[in-house]
């Protein structure tokens, strides 16, 4: 996903992953704790040991909202 142009909520901000280029490497991967949106720019903050040899941040898909009525 180009992100060029995006504004990410703060629930995707919340579950960004650093990993590697394949997508089922994600779930793997390491959490984002540190994020920080200012405009186009997004700075983000890993633990020192999150060093993937090709680093890709990923946003993980959220399940469509839904809403039920009993």
């Amino acid at each position: 996903m180009d992100l060029r142009g995006t504004e990410l909520n703060p629930d995707q901000l919340e579950s960004l992953r650093l990993a590697g280029p394949e997508e089922s490497g994600v779930e793997a991967g390491f959490a984002v704790p540190e994020t920080m949106q200012s405009g186009s720019s997004l700075t983000v903050g890993v633990a020192e040991f999150a060093d993937p040899v090709d680093p890709f941040l990923w946003v993980p898909q959220q399940p469509p909202p839904f809403c039920w009525k009993p």
